[in-house]
């Protein structure tokens, strides 16, 4: 299986090969396919602090395309930031915040060491964007796992 375009941006691939082909199946899609337009989906969001806004909307197209959006959902402290809102005002959708705790009781296909030891989760964008549908009473499930795109972390759930 080749790399996808947003591990070439990264420098290669964001999982050992071996696990590369667990990750797409029947649900998950290649970043860029759109989910059709009838589907809203939720977009999962990491990043450093104080994200530009146009790097979130642009990291958002170049993993979703014009697919329609739910909401932007991320770890509390950066649903505040002025690019963190102004990407979601982009959008024309709301942006969710949760505690470390609450992302940190999700379980991800793709934890990371990283984002746990730095700011006490093992993951932000896949863990927000399934929490998301929870807090409408419903369940998610990815169909694109964490994409590394610059800076920004995205990964996006549907309605299971």
């Amino acid at each position: 299986m080749g790399e996808l375009p947003s591990e070439r941006a990264a420098g290669g691939p964001l999982y050992p090969a071996s696990r590369r082909a667990e990750r797409v199946d029947d649900h998950l899609r290649r970043p860029g396919e759109e989910a059709p337009m009838s589907e809203a989906v939720v977009v999962g969001l990491g990043a450093r602090p104080d994200p530009a806004a146009e790097a979130v909307v642009a990291a958002v197209r170049e993993v979703l395309g014009n697919s329609t959006i739910r909401c932007l959902a991320t770890i509390d402290r950066r649903a505040e930031e002025s690019g963190t809102v102004a990407a979601a005002a982009a959008f024309g959708v709301p942006v969710i915040g949760f505690g470390a705790d609450e992302l940190a009781r999700v379980d991800v296909p793709h934890p990371g060491h990283h984002a746990a030891v730095a700011i006490g989760t093992p993951s932000v964008a896949e863990a927000a964007a399934l929490l998301a549908w929870r807090r409408w009473g419903q369940r998610g499930r990815l169909i694109v796992p964490k994409t590394v795109v610059g800076t920004i972390t995205v990964a996006v759930a549907e309605q299971a």
